[in-house]
């Protein structure tokens, strides 16, 4: 977080919570199906993949 911050990530943040929570309503399971994978970049950080085995509700 700190100072600087992008003037969208409330909007992200709230997408996020959304997808999250529908997501929650439909899946009765899910887990890793492998590592995930990395994204290299000296800048941001994050996930390049990563690989989910779902069971619906």
């Amino acid at each position: 977080m700190g100072i600087h911050q992008c003037v969208g990530q409330p909007v992200a943040r709230l997408e996020a919570e959304l997808v999250l929570t529908a997501l929650a309503r439909r899946v009765r399971r899910m887990e890793l199906a492998g590592p995930p994978v990395p994204r290299l970049n000296n800048t941001l950080k994050g996930w390049a993949s990563v690989p989910v085995r779902v069971e619906p509700a």
